[in-house]
């Protein structure tokens, strides 16, 4: 995935839950591999505005 840094607002250190409820899901982009162990999240990268699906 591409992501020009002008679209970033903040990057933060995630605090979040460990696991993402089914409509949360629907909302973020998940770029952890899938063959790797399931763990929390380091950080959290926040868009000025959504990104477009491609």
């Amino acid at each position: 995935m591409y992501l020009p840094l002008e679209d970033v607002k903040e990057i933060n250190y995630y605090n979040g839950p460990e696991k993402f409820s089914r409509q949360e899901m629907n909302d973020l982009f998940d770029a952890r591999l899938p063959d790797l162990i399931q763990e929390k999240p380091m950080f959290e990268i926040i868009l000025k505005e959504p990104a477009a699906k491609r």
